[in-house]
């Protein structure tokens, strides 16, 4: 379970900072 959990964890975040990044650059590349 904690395997688990630590796995989930580190995907949330790879897929929270390449939204956040692909939000940032479409912010910057628009203006």
């Amino acid at each position: 379970m904690h395997v688990a959990m630590v796995i989930l964890s580190g995907v949330f975040n790879n897929l929270r900072s390449m939204i956040t990044g692909y939000y940032a650059i479409e912010r910057g590349g628009r203006r």
